[in-house]
């Protein structure tokens, strides 16, 4: 059953047969997987009944199918995306194609946005002073006052816009806050707050959102050495987590032993990090027939600093045990490719869940491994699928722990990660902003307010 007040940006209102038009957008043959795709695929197929109504068949066995669906597909305007395909066929010369098919879910690929949306807030339009919009520069958000929420929630979403500006050089980004002219910042946070010019405007924020992860190493258990569970464990124990929590991410983290946060229902309390020890490892390797001069290049990300900062950290220790390290910092497109080849031996990665309903099924599992599988790791245990298996289907959340606490277990036996810390999101953020509290979701501006002789730039 839907709600009968919601209405697009514009003021056309949102029937059932949207929704099915939406549900089966994401379904079409040529659109590349995205979160979205995922959430469709947790149903087989929906029925309108009547405008508001929606029936449902096909519901996925996954213990969060109906949460991933209902709050994972976004319902878009059937008449308005119809009109922006057929436009967009019309300047590349080609048939309008029938919808849900390859060559539809192409084009819908292509397409910038499926708007009108009916959130509370739309891009603003743009005025000729402004400029062109440019990418990766800013992005502007104004109320939309057709959405449903301003109605049903009317202390929420205060704000009258939202300016996302895309800054990557930290110096400049220190230097728009001392004028006022960011809300909130990341970085070394307390070290920016001893800076009198940015606190007598910011306060600390710290929290530990949901869809942050773990920074880890994953090994390529497809390569003889690393196949070895007494090697990656040896090579687990020479990286120092409590000073990679300390001086790469400036004590906001805490070292990790598995895929869940500390202190999670499904981390076992009998479960420690690693520690840091190279003469153990040392002896580790002796043990597995592994030598001095034993080689391992671990890829990483080059557009982070985190990253070869840690790999720095590493290198001393991995020279005591007598093994080369190679850090490779590589751009995106390459990183890819070579983990759909296959073509490395550790990946230094942080982890981003793109849901709150954490599944390490896709990345643990067996059946994993092939071609689009994100169990790059080439790691396969008969134990470890039928945890996973069990997990996935179990609703009752005491007995799905349960099952997630033992898959943990025997992941830290095993080794195929070699888990790091769990980093904690830290910021500076403005002092005229009210009611900026962190929440069930982390740190939202749906409750925010500023007085109006705090407003800067008339907002």
């Amino acid at each position: 059953m839907l709600r009968r007040d919601v209405r697009f940006a514009g003021g056309a209102p949102l029937t059932a047969e949207d929704v099915v038009f939406s549900h089966r957008c994401a379904r079409s043959e040529g659109l590349p997987g995205s979160s979205m795709v995922r959430a469709a695929r947790m149903v087989q197929s929906l029925e309108a009944v009547a405008p508001h109504v929606v029936v449902a068949r096909g519901l996925d066995p996954h213990w969060s199918a109906r949460a991933v669906f209902t709050t994972g597909v976004f319902v878009v305007s059937r008449s308005a995306v119809l009109e922006k395909v057929r436009a967009l066929a019309a300047r590349k010369g080609v048939a309008v194609p029938e919808p849900f098919g390859r060559e539809f879910g192409a084009l819908l690929a292509e397409l910038p946005d499926l708007g009108p949306g009916s959130g509370p807030y739309v891009l603003a339009p743009r005025r000729a002073a402004d400029g062109p919009w440019a990418a990766g520069v800013c992005l502007d958000l104004v109320q939309n006052h057709d959405s449903w929420r301003r109605a049903h929630a009317p202390e929420a979403w205060n704000l009258a816009g939202l300016r996302h500006v895309f800054v990557v050089d930290p110096q400049a980004q220190v230097a728009l806050a001392r004028r006022q002219q960011l809300d909130w910042l990341a970085g070394d946070v307390r070290a920016l707050a001893a800076d009198p010019s940015l606190a007598a405007h910011y306060r600390v924020v710290v929290y530990d959102p949901s869809a942050l992860g773990p920074l880890f190493v994953a090994w390529n258990c497809r390569r003889p050495a690393l196949a070895d569970p007494r090697v990656r464990s040896a090579l687990g124990l020479l990286f120092d987590r409590v000073a990679i929590a300390r001086e790469v991410l400036h004590g906001d983290a805490e070292p990790a032993a598995g895929w869940f946060d500390p202190g999670a229902p499904e981390t076992p309390a009998d479960v420690a990090p690693l520690r840091h020890d190279p003469a153990a490892a040392a002896a580790l390797l002796a043990a597995a027939g592994v030598g001095p001069g034993f080689r391992v290049e671990i890829l990483a990300a080059a557009g982070d600093p985190m990253h070869r900062r840690v790999l720095e950290l590493a290198q001393p220790s991995f020279a005591a045990a007598g093994v080369e390290l190679v850090a490779r910092l590589v751009e995106g497109g390459v990183l890819r490719d070579r983990l759909q080849r296959h073509d490395f031996e550790g990946l230094l990665a942080l982890k981003y869940h793109p849901d709150p309903w954490i599944d390490p099924w896709p990345h643990f599992h067996g059946s994993q491994t092939g071609v689009g599988g994100q169990n790059w790791m080439g790691f396969a245990d008969e134990e470890v699928n039928r945890l996973l298996d069990a997990a996935r289907t179990e609703r009752d959340p005491e007995r799905r722990a349960a099952h997630y606490r033992a898959f943990v277990r025997r992941v830290h036996e095993l080794q195929p990660v070699a888990f790091l810390v769990h980093p904690r999101a830290a910021l500076l953020l403005h002092r005229r902003f009210r009611s900026a509290e962190v929440g069930p979701t982390g740190l939202s501006p749906e409750l925010w307010w500023v007085p109006p002789e705090e407003q800067l730039h008339g907002r």
